[in-house]
């Protein structure tokens, strides 16, 4: 039987703690976005991240969703536009 929704809309999370309430998993992993999720490398550092960061950033920027960036040196070659923290 073929499969109608993505795995990520049928599955269901809730956080831990009083009042929580249960939500599809698709929706929490919208919240947040890393880095490393567009190709930045913060483990590389001869690797130059700064079209991967601008990229994390413009998604964040239209879609929503908070930006995450993991433990690590990122480089870049020029100054990442529209990033307000």
């Amino acid at each position: 039987m073929a499969m109608t929704k993505p795995l990520s809309e049928q599955v269901r999370f809730t956080q831990g703690g009083t009042g929580a309430v249960e939500r599809l998993a698709s929706e929490k992993l919208k919240e947040w976005v890393s880095v490393k999720d567009f190709g930045a490398d913060p483990a590389a550092s001869a690797t130059v991240n700064t079209a991967a960061i601008q990229a994390a950033v413009a998604h964040c920027s239209t879609a929503g969703g908070n930006l995450y960036w993991p433990e690590g040196a990122y480089l870049t070659s020029a100054s990442i536009s529209n990033f307000h923290m």
